[in-house]
């Protein structure tokens, strides 16, 4: 069931709720927190990336807010009081809160994880995203596990050398993620002639295909995680759009997380 909501603020927006939600069951409720692009309709974004109908496969809490999609870090306030404010009303297992979205909302995704690192398990951006902020303190206190959805012809280009790379704010951000996390050290430099687009040697690749468009799956390991702690799907041909498998390989990555009540991360 899809309820309009509007905070005590005046905020708004849209909640799925779990069919399965009985008043006073004591059941909790992970909570997906899907944002739009710039200038694109909350649910049109939901239903089109395929949160919608996972939401309701999967027995989801999903959150999807109205806000200033032309804005990224100064949004982070205004998006965690909605967040606070859904968590109090609902029962949201607080231990599995995601933030993901398109264009713009994948952007926020990484500026909500970035502030408020111990609020959220893991992130997923589709088509865009920003740094995150490399907080030496907050890289050794938290780690974000984080994925990363790009289409070939999604602003794309190519290197000095002609290797096929993602945009440079694109570029600029992954590294950033890889930083905070700890996954290399500020010597290591992309390689766009090894890796293709993302420039970093992952630990495994997988080719699969969604509504027959090839999909190439980047894994990245991190010492004492049993499941990959970055992933980046690269989709073959495909220009800056939602696609309705975007949700099916954000969840498939981001179930496996969990941040505990002290900030800790720890995989189901």
């Amino acid at each position: 069931m899809r309820k309009r909501y509007q905070t005590p603020e005046g905020e708004t927006g849209y909640l799925y709720l779990p069919s399965s939600l009985t008043e006073n069951s004591g059941q909790t409720y992970p909570l997906v927190l899907m944002m739009n692009g710039t200038a694109q309709d909350p649910i049109h974004d939901a239903e089109g990336t395929g949160w919608g109908d996972l939401a309701r496969k999967e027995d989801l809490l999903l959150l999807v807010p109205e806000y200033d999609d032309y804005a990224i870090y100064r949004n982070v306030d205004t998006l965690m009081a909605v967040l606070d404010y859904v968590e109090d009303t609902w029962p949201v297992d607080r231990t599995r809160v995601y933030a993901t979205g398109f264009s713009n909302g994948g952007a926020m995704a990484v500026a909500l994880a970035s502030e408020h690192p111990e609020r959220f398990a893991a992130i997923s951006a589709y088509g865009w995203m920003v740094d995150i902020y490399h907080d030496p303190a907050l890289a050794k206190q938290y780690d974000m596990p984080f994925q990363v959805l790009q289409g070939t012809r999604e602003y794309t280009g190519t290197d000095a050398k002609g290797h096929p790379v993602i945009m440079a704010d694109e570029q600029q951000a992954i590294r950033s993620l890889f930083l905070f996390n700890e996954m290399i050290t500020a010597e290591v430099q992309p390689d766009y002639q090894a890796v293709p687009y993302w420039g970093y040697v992952p630990s495994s690749v997988e080719k699969t295909s969604a509504e027959g468009t090839q999909l190439t799956i980047s894994s990245y390991r991190k010492e004492g995680y049993q499941n990959p702690f970055a992933q980046l799907v690269l989709i073959e041909g495909e220009i800056h759009r939602v696609h309705a498998y975007d949700a099916g390989l954000a969840w498939n990555f981001l179930q496996h997380f969990r941040r505990q009540k002290d900030g800790r991360l720890t995989e189901s």
